[in-house]
């Protein structure tokens, strides 16, 4: 276990409280059918220490407590691990990445919901066709397919996420950063119900439905 360069004492307790933030996100992913037993990935980055509190891998969402949340720095260095037999998601330096990217970013969701990932899968880029689409970014495009926990995989999605809230990984699954890991859940949540409200429209009569003009969003932005 690694513990000597957490911060003392005040510092500490506001990681504890970010583990267990990111305990309560990722089972409500499950809950809301974002990911089944065991996939799918949770992190948030301390504003204060830059340290990102993030689920490890093989642990299940009814197993899952603050102890089993490691920490890590922007380069991947394990700073605390309070569970011996775990380690961090193999999808750890796709976290990193987004943050390495945006400054204004302080979580991020990485999901395998059904109807997000079969666009993801057909290399199909979230439009939209509604007006939920102004939770996740308006558009998600798709990242370029790498295999899942490499260093291709994470770097896929550099063009993308520096100017997307929400990107979808090819083949693979739904990747959303927001200002807090709530908001993060909210945005993949957003996401799927799209994704799966363009496939129902389409079905109805075999054509894709139109989509909402940019200038609409820039128009609810403005006046929000």
């Amino acid at each position: 276990m690694v513990e000597e360069h957490l911060p003392k004492k005040e510092g500490t307790h506001v990681l504890e409280q970010i583990k267990e933030n990111v305990v309560k996100v990722a089972k409500q992913a499950e809950e809301q059918g974002l990911c089944i037993w065991k996939s799918g990935n949770f992190s948030r980055r301390d504003k204060e220490t830059g340290y990102v509190c993030i689920t490890p891998s093989g642990v299940s969402r009814a197993d899952l407590t603050a102890d089993h949340i490691i920490v890590v720095d922007l380069e991947g260095n394990i700073i605390e691990q309070k569970v011996d037999s775990v380690r961090p998601t193999v999808e750890t330096d796709l976290h990193l990445e987004v943050y390495r990217h945006r400054d204004d970013l302080f979580g991020v969701a990485h999901t395998h919901s059904t109807f997000a990932t079969a666009h993801a899968v057909k290399g199909k880029e979230l439009r939209p066709v509604v007006f939920q689409a102004l939770h996740f970014g308006v558009v998600a495009p798709v990242a370029p397919y790498g295999s899942p926990g490499t260093v291709r995989l994470a770097k896929s999605i550099d063009p993308l996420i520096k100017t997307n809230d929400t990107v979808l990984l090819e083949k693979h699954g739904v990747l959303c950063g927001a200002v807090d890991l709530d908001t993060a859940l909210l945005n993949a949540i957003y996401a799927e119900d799209v994704a799966k409200i363009s496939y129902y429209a389409t079905t109805l009569d075999g054509v894709a439905p139109s989509e909402i003009p940019m200038s609409e969003f820039e128009l609810t932005t403005h006046t929000k």
